[in-house]
C-alpha cells in the first residue's frame, strides 16, 4: 500500500496506527498495487527467520518491515523464485514495492541492481519494457514543473523520488544514499549526471544522481562543419535523438587515427558516436576501432561496407573482406551525403556507405561520394578499402577457377563411370553395377556440394 498522509487517510475514513514515525494504515479501502507503488533501494535484509526482515530507503525513511516469502512470481518480478530471493544478493536492488495494512511489504519489483561500485547499466534494468529511462546531464534549471535533460523536456513534481549516490563509493557504505528534495537537486547545478525514470506522459516518476565518473551516455550524430576559435575547436552536430542541430559545440577530445592533436575539423562529414563530459564538451568516436578502444560494453557499433540490395525497411551491405550483412531500416533512420541531410531513399546499390547501427537496426547512415578524395580517406578509415576488395575478388576468382578444374574431373569420371554402368547392366553383372552405383553418387555429391 502506498503510504499517505494521515490528513488523507483520516479523510478516507482509515483508521491510523502510529508506529514511531513511520505510519501505517489498517481499512477496509481497497488499493490496486498497480497504481500505489511505491519506489525504493534494499539497504539491508535479513532472511533467517521463515518471514524476513527487510530495510527500504524511501521517499519518506529507511524502515524494516516484516515480509512473509509466500512466493508468488506475480508479486516478485525480477527473481527466479523464492531461493533466489533468499539467496541473491538483493541489497543495492532498486525496486518497486507495496505494503500491505499489516505494515508488511507484499509486492516486489527488481528495477536494477547497484554493483559494489555503486554503477548500473542501463541495459541491465529489469522489464525495460516496463520503463522508459534517460541518462545526461542536467544542463538548465528546473522551471515551473519542466526539466529539461540532453533537448528533451520532462514533467517533474515536486515530491518526485530522488536518489543521490554520487557520494557513496561502495555497497558497503549503502545506508549513506541521500534522499533529495527537488530545490536541493537544482542547487546541485548544471552538469549533475543523472538517470531519470518517466512514464508514457513524460512525467518523471524517479530519478538516481550519480557521481560523475559514471558510465557516459553513448550518441550519436553526424557532423557537418567544424571551425577554430580561440583556443576552442567547435562543431556542428545533427544529434539523432533530438532531431535537432547543435552548433558550435565544444570538442573535448576526438579518438581519430586520422586528425591531427589539434586539428578537430577533419572530423567533419563523419557518422559518429560521442559522449559529453561534465561542461557539455563532447568526446568524439569516428571509427569502429577507436570506440571499441574505449567502450568495453557498447550500445552501438559502426560498419562499412558496399550495397549489394536495398530497399525501404532493409540494406545489405558487404564489407572489404566479403562478408555480408543484413541490417534493418525504418523511417527514423537519419541519411547523410557528404554535408547534407537525404533521404534515406537517396541510397542506391553499389553505394560505399558507412551505418550506425544498434543490434540489426541502423540509427544512422553516411553514402560516401568516392569521387572525394576526403571521403576515401574516412572510408578508409572506417575498414573500407577498394583495393582489399580487388584482392578479395581476385582471391575468389582463382578459388573458383581450381574448383571448376575439380569439377571437370569428375563431370569426366561420370562419362566413364555411365559407361561401365552401361556395360555392368548389359552383362547383368550384379557386383560390378553396386561399385558403378557407389562411383557415380560419389562425383555427383561432390558437384552438387561445390
Amino acid at each position: 500500500m502506498k503510504l499517505r498522509r494521515i490528513e488523507s487517510l483520516v479523510l478516507a475514513g482509515a483508521m491510523v496506527l502510529s508506529t514511531g514515525s513511520l505510519v501505517f494504515a489498517d481499512s477496509n479501502i481497497k488499493m490496486d498495487n498497480e497504481t500505489n507503488l511505491e519506489y525504493g533501494i534494499i539497504t539491508d535484509f535479513d532472511s533467517s527467520k521463515e518471514g524476513a526482515l527487510i530495510k527500504i530507503l524511501n521517499q519518506d525513511e529507511k524502515i524494516y518491515s516484516n515480509m512473509e516469502l509466500d512466493f508468488d512470481e506475480d508479486e516478485f518480478l525480477g527473481y527466479d523464485n523464492e531461493d533466489d530471493f533468499r539467496n541473491s544478493d538483493i541489497i543495492g536492488d532498486v525496486i518497486k514495492y507495496s505494503v500491505n495494512t499489516d505494515g508488511e511489504v507484499d509486492y516486489i519489483e527488481k528495477i536494477l541492481d547497484l554493483d559494489d561500485d555503486m554503477k548500473f547499466e542501463i541495459n541491465d534494468i529489469k522489464f525495460e519494457d516496463n520503463y522508459k529511462v534517460k541518462k545526461g546531464m542536467l544542463t538548465d534549471d528546473i522551471e515551473n514543473g519542466k526539466l529539461e535533460l540532453d533537448n528533451n523536456n520532462f514533467d517533474i513534481k515536486s515530491d518526485v523520488i530522488i536518489f543521490d549516490i554520487s557520494e557513496v563509493e561502495n555497497i558497503s557504505d549503502i545506508e549513506d544514499i541521500e534522499i533529495l528534495s527537488l530545490k536541493s537537486l537544482e542547487d546541485k547545478g548544471e552538469g549533475a549526471h543523472v538517470n531519470i525514470f518517466y512514464n508514457d506522459d513524460d512525467e518523471v516518476e524517479m530519478m538516481i544522481l550519480n557521481s560523475d565518473d559514471m558510465d557516459k551516455t553513448e550518441y550519436i550524430g553526424y557532423i557537418l562543419d567544424g571551425n577554430q576559435k580561440s583556443d576552442n575547436t567547435l562543431v556542428d552536430i545533427y544529434d539523432i535523438d533530438s532531431g535537432k542541430m547543435d552548433e558550435d559545440i565544444v570538442v573535448a577530445e576526438l579518438n581519430s587515427s586520422l586528425a591531427d592533436e589539434k586539428d578537430y575539423i577533419n572530423a567533419k562529414e563523419r557518422a559518429v558516436v560521442y559522449t559529453k563530459n561534465i561542461d557539455g564538451e563532447l568526446e568524439i568516436f569516428t571509427n569502429q576501432q577507436d570506440f571499441e578502444d574505449v567502450f568495453e560494453d557498447r550500445d552501438y557499433e559502426f560498419v562499412t561496407g558496399k550495397v549489394i540490395e536495398d530497399s525501404s525497411s532493409r540494406i545489405k551491405i558487404k564489407d572489404a573482406s566479403g562478408r555480408k550483412e543484413s541490417i534493418t531500416l525504418n523511417a527514423n533512420t537519419a541519411t547523410f551525403e557528404t554535408d547534407e541531410k537525404v533521404d534515406i531513399s537517396d541510397i542506391d546499390t553499389d553505394d560505399i556507405v558507412t551505418i550506425i547501427k544498434k543490434g540489426k537496426k541502423a540509427k544512422l547512415i553516411k553514402i560516401y561520394d568516392m569521387s572525394e578524395e576526403s571521403d576515401q580517406e574516412i572510408a578508409k578509415e572506417n575498414g573500407w578499402d577498394e583495393s582489399d576488395e580487388d584482392e578479395y575478388i581476385i582471391d575468389v576468382a582463382n578459388d573458383l577457377i581450381e574448383d571448376a578444374k575439380v569439377i571437370i574431373e569428375k563431370v569426366d569420371n561420370l562419362k566413364e563411370s555411365k559407361k561401365n554402368l552401361e556395360d555392368a547392366l548389359n552383362s547383368k553383372d550384379k557386383d560390378e553395377i553396386k561399385d558403378c552405383i557407389e562411383e557415380i553418387k560419389e562425383d555427383l555429391e561432390f558437384i552438387n556440394n561445390h
